[in-house]
């Protein structure tokens, strides 16, 4: 723990003296103690003591740390020493945190040094176990090898690091595949540093085991063996299986396992999914029961008393119909379930669903008390809703309290101030974007894939805004009109409610594009669509003045983690693919899936699409018969990416994108003079609701 308090606020360590208790009543627990002229924190376990020590940084010290700026304390202003004895009760023995998206959408990417700053936040937020795949690609091929198979199979099967995520999930493979065995060194290395630190603050790692899922090819390696495909992943090609009785399902699992060990040990916790997301193209009735004992029975020959870990999903119950309960965990990421016919559950938080960064949440339902072994915070982005994961992350430790007030309390220790307009801009949010929040996504008209008819960004989420946007302009304001001195969190927050404010606004600029069109109003239409494409290109300049909202420093961080000219460009093209077309690539049914409103992408990507659309309209203007891009084939709510002649025009001009991107770094711009003034020049347009 020591060594925690020094890595967060070293400043504070000579007044902190901590030590481990025993359970009370059964319960984990935490205390915060006077302690003479020092604070002792007491806990049932390291990250209890974690716990409490965040406890005491928010409460004593008015202190916030987050991904989302306020990334380290740099000084402690302000001491508060506690009068009293706070003593929080944990309900839940198991909390965890990560989860196969916070991989793909954020994480794939990260350094050390960012891995270190998530761990030490997490353990403060009470998390002990936490989904923990990195290094896995060695495992495969180094465990494949051992198996006989060759280097270049064995390498060809691994796909780039953004996708590899749903690999691990069987949901597809070979997506940009891997070239670099450098880069799995790497991965090793960093993999076995990043479990020695989550030993070190007393969190179990959740390793992935295996699931059943294997190359096509292994059949020509192991004669007579048992295969068969799933169902595709959208357009992806079939990925395969192994049946639960062949042979080469436990040789598999062992030689897996065996590499998996000598790099990073044994665990308590193993992960597989073989199931999530696709199905069998067969009787499941005996399948799935079969496949379920297999994984348990694998798990447990190799790593005796440990405990297979499962994503809930349409085929839980038959999964798991007839395996060990005690020895199984079932993860509830949505925490909507109640019961899993009396087998142990986690009952989750998904936050910032798909990636996307988009204000929105039911903070009003997180601190909801459940009837669960654990609660989890499946977080699938970590730069996005800081405050709405603040109350997720607290219910990990302290259901039942009242969800407005602390995203209040914690709003103002964010930002630094207790103003008056700063407790009204909390409270306008809370009101409007973090309560009675829509269960799925909500999207984006900016990064929509332009048409006549819009319904979704990415498949299943929304477009239908459930609070006024004239609510959000005011939050703004109020943000804007604080005198205090601003923390780095408040400039972030600034910036991302500035950012969804003129996102919505774009709704209202496409009706205007379209009413012009189709009433053949000039006016409307050139007044409409050039306010659209000045309004992208305003969101670019401010969303440019933070890093965390710049592709360029994404991009950057994924070139970084390559090894080797080949494995950088290999890295470079798989990631901006998964942010614009995602795939497959043959046809792209998944487009925007992970559609992001970063600076860039919304003045070269996004706005390219646009102008196209625009034009194409404007060409259209003389004809009677008004213009229809909506396919009658529609995939999920959405033309498919090549359905009519404007679908390939666009098809060709994302394409092109990818391979001809250039970014340009973070501005000098000031992040609060530019939402200043983009606030004056909008606020006016937005309040009247018409086009100016």
């Amino acid at each position: 723990m020591n060594r925690l308090f020094e890595r967060t606020a070293p400043e504070l360590c000579a007044l902190l003296n901590w030590k481990i208790d025993d359970r009370r009543d059964g319960s984990e627990f935490y205390e915060i103690r006077p302690d003479g002229d020092k604070v002792l924190l007491c806990g049932s376990s390291q990250t209890a003591v974690a716990a409490a020590f965040y406890r005491f940084l928010g409460e004593c010290c008015a202190l916030e740390l987050s991904p989302c700026g306020n990334t380290k304390i740099y000084t402690c202003d302000s001491i508060s020493m506690p009068k009293k004895v706070i003593t929080q009760t944990i309900p839940y023995d198991r909390r965890m945190g990560m989860t196969y998206e916070t991989y793909m959408n954020d994480a794939f990417c990260w350094d050390w040094d960012r891995w270190e700053r998530e761990l030490d936040f997490l353990a403060m937020q009470g998390v002990n176990m936490v989904f923990m795949p990195v290094g896995q690609e060695a495992v495969w091929y180094y465990g494949a090898l051992d198996m006989g198979i060759n280097r270049e199979d064995a390498m060809e099967f691994l796909s780039s690091p953004c996708y590899y995520p749903l690999q691990l999930a069987g949901r597809l493979d070979t997506v940009f595949p891997m070239t670099d065995t450098n880069y799995l060194k790497a991965q090793i290395k960093l993999g076995q540093r990043i479990v020695e630190r989550m030993r070190e603050l007393g969190m179990e790692p959740v390793l992935p085991a295996f699931n059943g899922h294997v190359p096509q090819y292994m059949k020509g390696y192991f004669s007579g063996a048992g295969l068969f495909f799933v169902m595709p992943y959208g357009q992806y090609p079939f990925t395969y299986r192994v049946f639960p009785d062949d042979a080469l399902f436990e040789k598999t699992a062992f030689a897996l396992a065996n590499k998996q060990t000598e790099f990073f040990g044994e665990a308590k916790y193993y992960l597989a999914d073989p199931f999530y997301g696709v199905s069998p193209r067969m009787k499941a009735d005996t399948l799935l029961p079969a496949y379920g004992k297999a994984i348990q029975r694998t798990i447990q020959s190799r790593h005796p008393g440990a405990v297979w870990v499962s994503h809930a999903c349409e085929h839980t119950d038959t999964l798991l119909r007839d395996v060990d309960a005690q020895s199984v965990l079932i993860l509830d990421t949505d925490g909507t379930a109640n019961s899993f016919g009396g087998k142990p559950f986690v009952s989750g938080t998904r936050c910032n669903f798909g990636g996307h960064s988009v204000l929105c949440g039911n903070a009003d339902t997180v601190f909801q008390k459940k009837d669960a072994v654990g609660r989890g915070i499946f977080c699938e982005y970590t730069l996005a809703n800081p405050l709405y994961m603040d109350c997720a992350f607290r219910a990990l430790t302290t259901p039942d309290i009242s969800a407005q007030d602390f995203f209040v309390q914690s709003a103002i220790r964010r930002w630094g101030s207790d103003e008056a307009c700063l407790r009204e801009a909390a409270k306008l949010l809370y009101d409007n974007c973090y309560c009675g929040a829509p269960s799925g996504a909500v999207g984006s008209i900016p990064a929509c894939r332009p048409s006549t008819e819009l319904a979704h960004t990415a498949p299943g989420d929304t477009l239908q805004l459930h609070y006024d946007n004239k609510a959000l302009c005011q939050a703004l304001e109020c943000m804007l009109a604080s005198k205090g001195d601003y923390t780095d969190g408040y400039a972030f927050d600034v910036c991302d409610v500035t950012r969804q404010m003129l996102s919505n606004y774009a709704r209202r600029l496409y009706v205007g594009v379209i009413e012009g069109y189709q009433k053949r109003d000039s006016r409307l239409f050139e007044t409409s669509t050039n306010a659209f494409l000045r309004l992208l290109s305003d969101m670019d300049r401010l969303l440019h003045t933070r890093s965390e909202f710049c592709l360029h420093t994404h991009l950057l961080a994924a070139e970084e983690r390559a090894e080797g000219n080949t494995n950088k460009q290999n890295f470079e093209v798989a990631f901006l693919s998964s942010v614009s077309m995602f795939g497959p690539f043959k046809q792209p049914e998944f487009y925007d899936m992970l559609w992001k409103e970063w600076a860039d992408l919304l003045n070269t990507y996004y706005a390219e699409r646009w102008h196209e659309f625009f034009s194409l309209l404007a060409k259209g203007f003389k004809k009677r018969k008004n213009i229809s891009t909506v396919c009658r084939k529609q995939i999920d709510g959405r033309n498919p990416c090549r359905g009519d002649k404007f679908g390939k025009t666009l098809d060709k001009k994302e394409r092109h994108w990818i391979t001809t991107c250039k970014t340009t770094p973070p501005s000098e711009e000031d992040t609060l003079e530019v939402a200043a003034e983009l606030l004056q020049k909008y606020k006016p347009m937005i309040e009247r609701e018409y086009i100016q």
